[in-house]
């Protein structure tokens, strides 16, 4: 009973509706991305609506990519777009983005009012057009009167330019999707990463994405007679996968294969028993199968599913898996040291960098085809549920390459049936380079101790890493 009430947990969580606060509200990061390349050292320069429409849709986890997709627009009707959705809202808009749109917008509009008491966040910007006087009760003023509302960035440090959408003829060369913040626009219709979860990433959260791993680890010991022996670990983990639905899909649907190897040796090798094998405790796994991601739910939440032929070569099993992870539509809240629904900014002296806190609940269903060496019953079927927590921690908005790292901890006991729980943490720091639009390397450490989830191998290892994306 206690195994199957922590799912409902989870289940709980998403239903739940937060409460928003004004100190949620952070105008200064809207600020920063609606000047930069605006703001000049010495004098005040018009910033356009559209700008700061485009700080607050980042502001509250809902990019312009998903807006915009990746049609082809005219830099001026690009940023009149942005105005125009705040005020009308796409349908495909889940309501704690609405809800967290309307505070950004309903704060920013309070506190360019003339005389206003609130604790200026927006210092920064200054209405330089007359301030309306029939604002009461439209607290879409700002955007609703974007024809003759005019808003100035106020001298502030030189920040880096934005790149130039250039047109000819009004025909757009570049789409301007996240043009002026550097971001990954592409999406890649076969890619590489580690995980399942991260073929579907796109724009500025593809900075999340785990990359597929080559790992290494050596350790010389010395005996007691004096001889040396030195342990290798090689390892690979990586997902390979084949985008079946467009790049406007409301759910991306991907045709995948995830490969797992991890194998220790030993130089000289010791001997072995009469029933014990040289790669006993390999990982060596793969899964074959399809994903679905982001399917919105009515109770604010989202689901993605996988559905996988699953083989684990050292103990000869064979399965049929079926999986559900159940996220939270959590509204965008600010937990100290990572945001929930977003990306909180972060800066400490010189060092800038932002992060995220994430929560999900798993069900997975297999049905066992061949047992093999494996604590298995032949034939049968067992079902596990569980929680995935973990926080990423990525560049700056403006910033591409960088230090990403991430950590996972996921719970997974069997409900039903026979099988092992898994109980595993996952962790990785790494340098990451941008090498094209979407795809980058990496290298640094990664971590991972517990049960791997394909063949239930128990693995405890500290690698140096090799990374790839695309």
């Amino acid at each position: 009973m206690m195994r199957a009430s922590i799912f409902a947990t989870v289940l709980g969580l998403g239903v739940a509706t937060p409460v928003w606060a004004a100190d949620e509200v952070d105008l200064s990061a809207v600020v920063k991305t609606a000047c930069a390349g605006v703001a000049d050292p010495g004098q005040e320069r018009s910033v356009p609506l559209g700008r700061i429409a485009e700080g607050i849709f980042f502001q509250i986890g809902y990019p312009p990519s998903r807006l915009l997709g990746t049609t082809a627009v005219a830099p001026e009707a690009y940023l009149q777009l942005l105005v125009d959705r705040v005020v009308s809202p796409p349908a495909t808009m889940d309501r704690a983005s609405r809800q967290a749109l309307l505070h950004y917008v309903r704060q920013l509009g309070q506190e360019l009012a003339p005389g206003s008491s609130i604790t200026p966040k927006a210092r920064g910007l200054r209405l330089t057009s007359p301030y309306p006087a029939d604002t009461v009760g439209r607290p879409l003023w700002l955007f609703e009167d974007a024809a003759t509302v005019r808003i100035a960035c106020m001298p502030a440090k030189p920040r880096a330019e934005r790149p130039v959408v250039v047109a000819q003829d009004g025909t757009p060369i570049e789409t301007p999707v996240i043009d002026s913040l550097n971001e990954p626009t592409e999406i890649p219709r076969l890619g590489l990463v580690r995980t399942v979860t991260s073929l579907a990433l796109t724009g500025d959260d593809r900075k999340k994405a785990e990359s597929a791993t080559i790992g290494i680890k050596r350790i010389r010991t010395e005996e007691d007679d004096g001889s040396t022996k030195t342990t290798t670990t090689l390892s690979f983990d990586g997902t390979l996968g084949l985008r079946l639905t467009g790049d406007q899909a409301a759910y991306p649907i991907f045709l995948y294969t995830n490969y797992t190897l991890s194998r220790d040796r030993t130089k000289p090798a010791s001997a072995l028993g009469p029933d014990e094998r040289r790669d006993d405790k390999d990982t060596n796994g793969l899964a074959i199968g399809l994903s679905i991601d982001d399917v919105a739910l009515p109770f604010r939440a989202s689901l993605s599913g996988q559905a996988s032929f699953v083989s684990d070569y050292v103990k000869g099993a064979r399965r049929g898996v079926g999986s559900i992870f159940l996220t939270p539509g959590w509204m965008p809240t600010d937990l100290g040291i990572c945001g929930l629904g977003k990306l909180k900014p972060i800066a400490i002296s010189s060092i800038a960098f932002r992060t995220q806190c994430m929560v999900a609940g798993e069900i997975d269903y297999s049905h066992v085809f061949r047992a093999g060496r494996a604590d298995f019953k032949e034939h049968g079927n067992f079902l596990s549920t569980g929680i995935v927590v973990g926080i990423d921690l990525v560049p700056p908005l403006f910033e591409k390459s960088g230090v990403v790292s991430s950590f996972r901890y996921r719970f997974l006991p069997t409900v039903s049936g026979t099988a092992p729980d898994v109980r595993r943490i996952e962790a990785a720091f790494k340098y990451r380079w941008w090498v094209a639009d979407a795809s980058a390397i990496d290298f640094g450490f990664t971590y991972r101790r517990g049960e791997e989830f394909k063949t239930y191998t128990m693995e405890d290892a500290l690698e140096l890493a090799f990374g790839v994306i695309f």
